[in-house]
């Protein structure tokens, strides 16, 4: 396998959920099915939601653009990558202090 080039400062996070076309066959019975994420932004103790079925996320210095697939990216500034929850599919942003 050949090395994939990331630009610098950038980050790329896909999301993959093992499981089969119901999302009850394990990755020993051969399921691999793509599955996306909803984003939320936590300021001052409240959460939105940004965006769901996201399918890319991107890091990019002080700001984070999120993608689902046939929409337009939504770049959220000021924001950082506060928690990734795999089981509830939940990307959680927070601002950045000082933000």
């Amino acid at each position: 396998m050949g090395q994939e080039s990331v630009a610098p400062g950038a980050a790329f996070l896909y999301l993959y959920h093992m499981g089969g076309p119901q999302g009850n066959e394990s990755p020993r019975q051969g399921g691999n099915a793509m599955c996306q994420m909803k984003v939320v932004l936590e300021k001052d103790g409240e959460r939105q939601t940004i965006l769901e079925n996201v399918a890319l996320l991107e890091v990019d210095g002080a700001a984070v653009r999120v993608s689902a697939l046939f929409e337009a990216p939504l770049v959220v500034e000021s924001a950082q990558v506060a928690k990734i929850d795999f089981m509830s599919g939940t990307v959680t942003l927070a601002t950045r202090k000082g933000h």
